[in-house]
C-alpha cells in the first residue's frame, strides 16, 4: 500500500499519509537535486554522502478508533510490543508494478512498535516512527531500518 496505515486524519495529509510525501514534501526534509547527490558504494571510506534528509517531523493527527467498543481483535496501539502492524518494501515500487508482482519477492522491513502500551483502555498520545535509509545510486533509496515508539501513554476516559 502506498501509504502509512492506520495514521489518518492528519494535519496536512488528510485521510491517508502517502509514505513518499512523508519522506519527500515535509516542511523540514531537505532534498537534494538528484545532479548535487552524493551516495556512499562499497568503498567510500571516510567519505561522507550528500543526500535527502529529514529529522523531527512532527504530525498532528486524530484517532478514527471508538475507544469505549469493544474489539474482537487487538487496535494497532494495543498489540504486544514487536508484534509487526504492516511492512514497508526497502526500495521504491511503483502502485501498478505492485500489482504483477509476486509479493514475497519483494524485500520488506517489519514496522512494529518496540514496547505495547501496556495496560487496557490507554492509548499513546504520541508515536515516534523512524526511518533510517541509505541512497545507493542517484535516484534512489534503500531502506536499512524502521523503528516505532509509543509514548505518553494515558488511560482512556469517558469524554474520549
Amino acid at each position: 500500500m502506498p501509504y502509512l496505515p492506520y495514521f489518518s486524519n492528519c494535519k496536512g495529509y488528510g485521510s491517508t499519509i502517502p509514505f513518499w510525501a512523508l519522506m519527500e514534501q515535509h516542511y523540514v526534509c531537505e532534498l537534494v537535486a538528484n545532479e548535487d547527490t552524493f551516495w556512499m558504494g562499497s568503498f567510500s571510506f571516510g567519505l561522507a554522502p550528500v543526500a535527502d534528509g529529514c529529522e523531527e517531523v512532527i504530525i498532528q493527527c486524530t484517532y478514527d478508533e471508538i475507544f469505549m467498543s469493544q474489539s474482537p481483535l487487538p487496535r494497532w496501539y494495543e498489540v504486544e510490543g514487536e508484534t509487526p502492524l504492516f511492512e514497508l518494501s526497502t526500495e521504491p515500487v511503483d502502485y501498478f508494478d505492485l500489482m504483477q508482482k509476486d509479493f514475497n519477492a519483494i524485500e520488506v522491513l517489519a514496522v512494529a512498535p518496540a514496547e505495547g502500551v501496556g495496560e487496557e483502555n490507554s492509548v499513546p498520545k504520541e508515536v515516534a516512527f523512524g526511518v533510517s535509509y541509505y541512497q545507493w545510486n542517484r535516484d534512489a533509496k534503500r531502506l536499512i531500518g524502521v523503528e516505532m515508539e509509543y509514548g505518553n501513554v494515558e488511560a482512556i476516559t469517558e469524554k474520549e
